[in-house]
């Protein structure tokens, strides 16, 4: 399995690990998004106040769905996209605050999508009976190229996570 080695003394690094919005029942959804989404709120605002290099890495449980042109929805909506009412702009503001889509501003580039682009569709979190999300990023700013954004899934299947990892190479 690739190791993991950081040479740049002068990036921020920022692992992150979000709770999950992706219930069942929108009770416990809008439980887990009240405590989330102070959270994700202060995350978009450190990562955007900065112009230093910076990573952030990890498990940020959105999005629901991304679309060929880069676009994303969060699990503020609905499979088809309707925004579900006992949610709101709050939640989607907050879950997407930390994607690319509103970091893209601040220089950040998606890594996975910096060598893949939008048009290979990737699960990092499975349900048992097949289906998904890519749940899990690297969102990089300050990058002079992203060289590989690959994820392992023998790591998700061996049941070692229920989550994939995800291996980069970034040059800073």
């Amino acid at each position: 399995m690739p190791t993991a080695r950081l040479s740049a003394f002068f990036a921020a690094v920022f692992v992150a690990a979000a709770a999950s919005a992706a219930r069942a029942d929108d009770t416990l959804a809008t439980y887990a998004f009240a405590d989330a989404a102070p959270t994700l709120e202060a995350t978009h605002d450190w990562l955007a106040a900065g112009d230093e290099p910076a990573i952030i890495l990890g498990d940020l449980n959105t999005p629901r769905r991304e679309h060929p042109d880069g676009s994303a929805w969060s699990f503020a909506r609905t499979s088809d996209g309707a925004l579900r009412p006992e949610r709101g702009e709050r939640w989607e503001a907050a879950e997407l605050g930390v994607m690319v889509q509103r970091l893209r501003t601040y220089g950040y580039v998606d890594a996975f999508r910096a060598v893949h682009g939008y048009g290979r569709k990737e699960v990092s979190w499975a349900w048992a009976h097949g289906g998904g999300w890519r749940l899990d990023h690297c969102l990089v700013r300050g990058a002079r190229r992203v060289r590989l954004c690959e994820y392992v899934h023998e790591v998700r299947r061996a049941g070692l996570s229920d989550h994939s990892a995800l291996v980069a190479d970034v040059v800073l």
